[in-house]
């Protein structure tokens, strides 16, 4: 009777331990192999509903280095064990031998070891965007349907972070430049929101980046006794409708939003410039720091003091930053923004 009583236990234990370790399963649906990775560092802190996912993924697949990924064939099945709980991030293109273009999807994936397997069936459409098969990750895929070979074309679009470092004497006084671009910098995707109605574009249908005051040059920074400045530099001068976007995230981990977002308005009331602080849940911004504007430069000077403490309870050094700029058609009611950078806090230089 023990010995029944321990068998059963050893049952139930084994079917608990199995049921509690969960996973998730992958099921491609196409006839092309997909290759896929799962929570690329590069992609840290981006969701699936981000407004700036297309321009990242454009720059994640622009860079030809660095990721791995795994091939699931044509209808076959894999499970991914050790996910932790929570969600995830799935990037992956379908290497469809007769197309030139290789549609690129971006899940997210909930495991939940309390449910055990979830399971998710891999369409090539809808695609989030198509990527030229000579380009950066994925020309390595280029020949033979998708068997591997090396590529051995340049990229064929652009980096949405196409950074540049830069020596620190070019950055204005005191300041360390953190990144500067070229003026043939051109982001791959914009965003453009109306009433709500939000799409991500390709840059050729923006009626606003050829406009003054969207082409940045480059961002500097400071961090000297908690007094902390970020200095903007334009090519062209400013325009009344242009704003800069500082989206400050505390971690860069899986569906996690950013903490809170500085607007800098360099010609907010005709020549004044200022910074508006956005949080979310709250509706109208507020004022913080003291910002000044040349014809080419915006300045904002701030300090932890201008802060709730509640928004600079989750920051530190591992803190980074998405810079975009964006532009306001009052006859059309249309933001049309452009990504360029993510930055990490520790790029600036602190003194004390």
């Amino acid at each position: 009777m023990k010995k029944t009583i321990l068998a059963a236990v050893i049952v139930l234990a084994v079917c608990a331990a199995a049921f509690g370790q969960g996973g998730v399963s992958l099921q491609n649906q196409e006839n092309a192999t997909f290759y896929y990775t799962v929570d690329p560092k590069e992609l840290a802190g981006l969701s699936a509903g981000s407004p700036l996912l297309a321009s990242r993924i454009a720059g994640f697949f622009a860079v030809r280095d660095g990721v791995t990924f795994s091939a699931l064939a044509p209808n076959a099945t894999v499970k991914l064990d050790g996910l932790a709980d929570g969600s995830h991030l799935l990037v992956g293109f379908f290497a469809v031998q007769d197309l030139s273009q290789y549609p690129v999807r971006v899940i997210t994936l909930q495991a939940d070891s309390s449910v055990g397997d979830r399971f998710y069936a891999i369409f090539a459409s809808p695609a989030l965007l198509s990527i030229a098969k000579d380009s950066g990750h994925i020309a390595s895929f280029a020949h033979a349907g998708g068997e591997g070979n090396e590529g051995d074309q340049e990229g064929a679009i652009t980096a949405g972070a196409a950074a540049q470092q830069a020596p620190a004497e070019t950055a204005p006084s005191g300041l360390q430049q953190i990144a500067r671009f070229s003026t043939g910098f051109t982001p791959a995707f914009f965003t453009r929101e109306k009433q709500g109605d939000f799409k991500v574009l390709p840059i050729s249908e923006s009626r606003a980046w050829a406009l003054t005051g969207t082409r940045i040059q480059s961002v500097s920074g400071s961090l000297a006794d908690s007094v902390l400045k970020i200095s903007i530099s334009i090519e062209g001068g400013f325009a009344e409708r242009v704003s800069y976007f500082l989206y400050v995230f505390g971690t860069r981990s899986p569906g996690k939003n950013n903490q809170f977002t500085l607007e800098l308005q360099p010609r907010a009331e005709g020549s004044r410039a200022v910074c508006l602080l956005w949080q979310k849940g709250i509706r109208m911004p507020m004022l913080v720091g003291s910002v000044t504007a040349t014809d080419h430069t915006v300045e904002v000077d701030t300090t932890a003091g201008n802060f709730p403490p509640s928004l600079l309870s989750g920051l530190g050094p591992a803190a980074t930053v998405d810079l975009t700029a964006g532009w306001f058609d009052r006859g059309l009611g249309t933001w049309e923004e452009f990504y360029y950078t993510t930055f990490s806090m520790g790029d600036i230089t602190v003194t004390r």
